[in-house]
């Protein structure tokens, strides 16, 4: 029963009551004496059907919220179940790679000692220097996080720099368009911040890809005391089952939307920020990231 519905009950309740005291013959009234009777009887009704309907609607409220409550609660324990099945795979994957690697840096160098001057030998040192270099810092971020020593407050500044020296490594290929300067203030960071607007990055410049362009817009805003970051892409945008599902659960997706988009949301949540995935009304999509400012 909603609101709506139970006032217009109580009303009902009401009118008819109070036509049929109207309605009532005078000749009874004036015979009984009980004028006084049936209008206090009338009163009576009226705050008991006020507070019933405020009673029940209370209680509706009440079971409607605590429904949600655990609602809430139980997509948050499937999506973090589901975060310890994907942890627990990478860091597998993660440790079973750092052999082999290994027994190709000692290949390569010894390759290096043999044929120094081929070209193939020289391409090889930048991919294997990148294996290296992210293996390196997942155990480093693996460890923070583990230590639990990963906040810290960072300007908004300095995030525009990080995100822009990150997306001229990991993609040479598109261009970063800032349309305005980073506000002076600061927000809470860590370890995964970067790595999760990067993957909504990843995802724009997939997009872009796909519908052959090569620009990125970001743009930073304010509202009160909330920071946002709006990173616009010129792809296709988003259907309506993506809108639906995308940040909240696991979607199959040839990109690997759906997994990036799920990680970035739950560690902005982790920061008391939010993701909001919308379509641009001319072409592409946004994604925003807010964070509250410190």
């Amino acid at each position: 029963v909603n609101a709506k519905g139970l006032a217009y009950t109580a009303v009902l309740a009401i009118a008819a009551y109070s036509f049929l005291l109207i309605k009532m013959p005078e000749h009874t009234m004036h015979q009984m004496q009980m004028t006084h009777h049936f209008i206090g009887m009338w009163i009576n009704f009226v705050i008991s059907a006020i507070v019933i309907a405020f009673v029940i609607g209370t209680l509706n409220s009440t079971l409607r919220a605590r429904e949600a409550t655990i609602s809430r609660t139980r997509e948050q324990q499937l999506r973090h179940e589901q975060l310890l099945t994907l942890d627990g795979a990478a860091a597998q994957v993660t440790h079973q790679l750092a052999t082999p690697i290994a027994n190709l840096q000692l290949l390569f160098e010894e390759l290096q000692e043999q044929q120094a001057d081929d070209p193939i030998v020289q391409e090889m040192a930048k991919p294997l220097a990148q294996c290296k270099e992210q293996l390196a810092h997942f155990r480093s971020l693996s460890n923070a996080l583990r230590t639990g020593e990963t906040q810290q407050v960072i300007s908004a500044k300095t995030l525009q720099n990080t995100i822009q020296d990150a997306m001229t490594l990991h993609f040479p290929e598109q261009s970063l368009q800032w349309l305005n300067d980073a506000p002076d203030c600061s927000i809470l960071s860590d370890a995964m911040l970067l790595p999760a607007i990067l993957n909504l990055l990843q995802n724009a410049v997939s997009a872009n890809n796909h519908n052959q362009q090569h620009n990125i817009e970001a743009k930073w805003q304010i509202d009160e005391q909330i920071l946002s970051l709006s990173l616009r892409d010129f792809g296709q945008g988003f259907s309506e089952q993506q809108m639906a599902s995308l940040g909240g659960q696991l979607m199959p997706s040839s990109d690997g939307m759906g997994m990036a988009v799920m990680l970035s949301n739950v560690t902005l949540e982790r920061l008391n920020g939010s993701l909001t995935l919308s379509n641009h009304p001319q072409q592409g999509a946004i994604a925003m990231v807010s964070l509250k400012i410190v």
